[in-house]
């Protein structure tokens, strides 16, 4: 027999080493198959994204970098499984040996940065949050420029133009916070009075109708009289007053009772139940007049009628105080033949209040008379009392003023003296 050659011997020794690594690869994945047969299975890391079946994996391209993480799906067949998993390694080992991880700016590298805990890291993620601030005011600023404004309406615009509180408030008697209720209540009944007018109408209305005989639904209605059915017309107005007063009254804030009780409070004081009318009055005014204010026009001959009105009225008092001062010339004539005396001791003032209880009792009641007469004189000529004083009061300040009367009083003297002469 032949001795074996050199190269023989190493062949022969490379022979068995391949056949002892090929066994224990078998015996390798056998026990790998073995385990992802189990129900728990097991997590690997596999450049695979995860599969859409237990029979087939779809590779990531070979641009992406991350590896996700698997759950492999237990298989029915030991071979099967591993089958894929021998793939999914070889593919994986491939990788690693072909590609390096390659840095990726982003989301990945802050991340990384973060667990490192240095200052880029803190710096990104600040810059990160400014970046999302600004986004969201941008956004903000986008969505308030999409919301058009209302269109400004002539009485908006004229209450804004008047500026502060004066342009929509109402002139109220009740300005102390106490008797806000009374405000409340004079506006109630401002919008009450008109519900009461309609109900009336229409109660009115109907009785005509019935009585007349022109309602036809009532015509072929078996039953009743026409003082039935004018009982329910009644009936029916009533409570759609009542129903009406009802949603009213709560619109001002007030219940059916605090409404009760507040006009209670104000028909027991005859004084409050005149302010609370005339808030009512306010009211009902205010909600009847919604007119634009505009300048007057011009008018030349207003101004001319004006001027002789005044000159009319200087006039009027003029002639009044005339005929006053004859009549207290005949009084005091009448007064001093009474008396039987040639004349009064001079300044002694019969009007003064202080002189009239040292009187005669004749003649304080002459005194006291005068006035009342001096009154209707007054209105004769078509003037108030506060006007007289006025007019009165600016003769004697107004030198001029005082003039234009002085002039008149003469003027109606002279008609006088004419009218008797005649």
């Amino acid at each position: 027999m032949a001795r074996p050659t050199r190269q023989a011997a190493l062949a022969a020794t490379l022979l068995v080493t391949c056949t002892m690594t090929t066994t224990m690869l078998m015996c390798t994945t056998a026990s790998f198959a073995t385990a992802s047969a189990s129900p728990q299975g097991r997590r690997f890391s596999l450049p695979w994204s995860r599969p859409t079946s237990t029979n087939a994996l779809t590779p990531v391209s070979s641009g992406s970098s991350d590896t996700s993480t698997m759950d492999v799906p237990p298989a029915s067949d030991p071979v099967e499984a591993f089958d894929s998993l021998a793939r999914g390694g070889a593919a994986a080992a491939a990788a690693k040996k072909v590609t390096k991880r390659s840095i990726v700016k982003g989301a990945s590298a802050v991340a990384n940065n973060n667990n490192k805990g240095g200052k880029h890291g803190t710096v990104k993620k600040q810059g990160k949050k400014k970046m999302v601030k600004k986004r969201m005011r941008e956004s903000s600023k986008k969505l308030s420029g999409s919301i058009h404004r209302l269109p400004e309406t002539a009485t908006s615009k004229t209450t804004a133009a008047k500026g502060g509180g004066g342009g929509d408030t109402m002139p109220s008697i009740f300005r102390i916070p106490s008797e806000e209720k009374y405000d409340r209540y004079a506006a109630a009944l401002a919008v009450t009075e008109g519900l009461r007018r309609v109900r009336d109408a229409e109660v009115e209305r109907r009785m005509e109708e019935i009585k007349s005989g022109d309602n036809n639904s009532n015509r072929g209605s078996g039953g009743g009289g026409k003082a039935q059915q004018i009982e329910q017309a009644k009936k029916r107005a009533e409570s759609a007053f009542l129903m009406q007063n009802t949603k009213a009254v709560k619109a001002l804030g007030m219940t059916v009772t605090q409404f009760n009780q507040i006009g209670r409070e104000v028909l027991a004081d005859n004084a409050l139940k005149e302010r609370v009318s005339e808030q009512a009055y306010l009211y009902r005014i205010a909600s009847t007049i919604n007119l634009e204010r505009v300048p007057l026009l011009s008018d030349p001959s207003s101004k001319k009628l004006l001027q002789s009105h005044k000159r009319y009225r200087v006039q009027m008092f003029a002639r009044s105080i005339t005929e006053i001062e004859d009549l207290r010339a005949d009084q005091m004539e009448a007064l001093r033949q009474s008396l039987a005396v040639e004349r009064f001791p001079p300044g002694f003032d019969l009007s003064d209040p202080n002189v009239q209880p040292l009187l005669h009792p004749e003649v304080r009641a002459v005194c006291e008379k005068f006035p009342l007469q001096a009154e209707e004189i007054v209105k004769r000529y078509g003037l108030e009392s506060d006007e007289f004083n006025k007019m009165l009061e600016e003769t004697k300040g107004n030198p001029i003023f005082r003039w234009r009367v002085q002039k008149y009083v003469e003027k109606a003297e002279e008609e006088r003296r004419k009218e008797k002469e005649a």
